[in-house]
């Protein structure tokens, strides 16, 4: 985890769950536009092939979006509210699923 952190430029956060408090949990999140542009190039380079590739094009939508905000920095509460949209549709909550991504599986 530590080197992943350090290519992303970012920590390497260590969570206890509440649940199970004999157990931790590391996390790698990014943290800026500079950690995010080093994360979607390497995704771009090795791209994700299950459903997390969906919940990854859907995140390039929300830096997408969350850039624009910063460049212009007009704190729109419709960009906020799109965003968080957005996320309300990933991982456990996704409705919508199109695997045409594997369509080009073999072809890397």
């Amino acid at each position: 985890m530590n080197i992943i952190a350090e290519y992303l430029e970012v920590k390497v956060s260590i969570y206890q769950k509440k649940k199970t408090p004999n157990s931790i949990e590391l996390t790698v999140k990014t943290q800026s536009i500079k950690s995010n542009d080093i994360l979607t190039n390497y995704l771009t380079k090795f791209p994700l092939w299950s459903s997390k590739f969906l919940n990854y094009s859907d995140w390039l939508i929300a830096i997408d979006l969350f850039k624009k905000v910063y460049k212009t920095k007009n704190k729109s509460e419709e960009v906020y509210t799109e965003i968080k949209r957005i996320k309300g549709g990933m991982n456990d909550n996704r409705v919508n699923f199109n695997w045409d991504h594997l369509l080009k599986f073999y072809s890397i």
